[in-house]
């Protein structure tokens, strides 16, 4: 167990984990029916029981025209996404209140992480404890939550109990950065990303912060970022439709993407999507593993939480 004070073991701490190994991520059945479940269980309580039948069909039939091994999954499951649209509308206001739920349980432990960053002995290991507690905020689960997140993986790695896995040198992607794009991915969550934001702020780093726009179910949005102040701390915020997926981006999501040197991304979906994409751009994933692909590619178990630089693009 991870020690208060301790550095993490070395081989958890700047190298990388055993069965770690460079290659792109790729589309498995496995990942279909993931994207099938993640968008039918978040959408079909919302629709009329009659549309019901339609709702599956529109979201199989996205997923099905999309597919294929090479497939980025994030993608087709921004497609599926959105042809479930068109039937369903009624799981924003549910969403709304979850959230707002979810940013309240947040806010609650953030005097708590700020203690947790204090103890830290070094500026190494503080910014390392910051985006270990970001990564572990990130709590959704593959199936629709049912109540709000209360970040209990947030206290067992403040606690000891759950110790992070780190994977490649984060502090120096950091500190030899000039310009971050900041990829969110979950309300109530977006509240410890803001502990790592300050941080790249401190060092005189210019960030954009990427939202959802309106409607992305649980996803954190500019209201959600407004909340914890996020305005106040970063250099612009910019929405994106759905997952942040490269080639399907808006003039203002392009344009951040060209000029950063950095980008930091939470979550199973941006996993996902940005995988082997970011070119010569170095990028941070922060994430618990939650399902069996994503476990093999990273050679990390499922449940833990994992930090990681990939350094450009991977053939």
């Amino acid at each position: 167990m991870l020690k208060e004070g301790n550095p993490l073991p070395a081989q958890e701490q700047r190298g990388f984990p055993p069965g770690w190994r460079r290659k792109a991520l790729k589309l498995s059945p496995e990942c279909r029916t993931c994207i099938f479940e993640w968008v039918h269980q978040r959408t079909a309580p919302h629709v009329p029981t009659w549309a019901k039948s339609s709702l599956s069909d529109k979201i199989a039939e996205a997923i099905v025209k999309g597919a294929s091994g090479s497939s980025n999954a994030a993608l087709l499951c921004n497609r599926a996404v959105f042809s479930a649209r068109e039937i369903e509308s009624g799981s924003v206001a549910y969403y709304q209140a979850f959230k707002d739920k979810s940013n309240a349980e947040a806010k609650e432990l953030l005097p708590m992480v700020r203690e947790y960053l204090k103890r830290g002995t070094t500026k190494r290991e503080k910014l390392e404890r910051a985006l270990s507690v970001a990564a572990a905020a990130n709590v959704a689960p593959l199936g629709a939550p049912s109540s709000a997140f209360t970040f209990s993986d947030v206290i067992d790695v403040i606690e000891g109990r759950l110790p992070p896995v780190l994977a490649g040198d984060v502090h120096d992607a950091i500190v030899t950065a000039r310009r971050v794009l900041y990829v969110t991915d979950n309300a109530g969550e977006i509240g410890f990303d803001s502990i790592v934001l300050k941080s790249l702020k401190d060092r005189g780093i210019y960030v954009t912060l990427v939202v959802k726009e309106d409607g992305f179910f649980e996803d954190a949005t500019m209201s959600d970022a407004s909340y914890f102040g996020l305005e106040e701390v970063v250099d612009e915020i910019v929405a994106s439709r759905g997952f942040f997926v490269r080639g399907e981006l808006s003039t203002a999501l392009s344009m951040a993407y060209d000029l950063c040197d950095l980008i930091i991304v939470k979550g199973t979906g941006s996993f996902e999507a940005l995988r082997g994409e970011t070119a010569e751009r170095k990028v941070i994933f922060m994430l618990k593993v939650k399902c069996k692909p994503i476990a093999i590619d990273t050679g990390v178990e499922q449940g833990r939480v994992l930090v990681k630089v990939e350094a450009g693009k991977i053939q």
